[in-house]
């Protein structure tokens, strides 16, 4: 995405208001590139499949929100 789109999904990210599954979700991204245009993932290696499952919906609740 562009700039200015990477800087508002990573501020909405960081309110702490995602809703799934009746809970309440922020994410805290990390920019990266040398535009500062993408995400830079690094997940735990004792990630489960659940939580990468939440990450994905959260992500894409994300993305919906921003209009992207």
């Amino acid at each position: 995405p562009d700039r200015e789109l990477t800087d508002a999904i990573f501020q909405e990210g960081l309110k702490g208001d995602i809703a799934i599954n009746g809970s309440h979700y922020g994410l805290v991204l990390d920019i990266g590139g040398y535009y500062k245009n993408v995400f830079t993932l690094a997940p735990a290696l004792t990630m489960t499949f659940e939580e990468m499952d939440l990450f994905i919906a959260l992500f894409e609740q994300l993305l919906k929100r921003c209009g992207s």
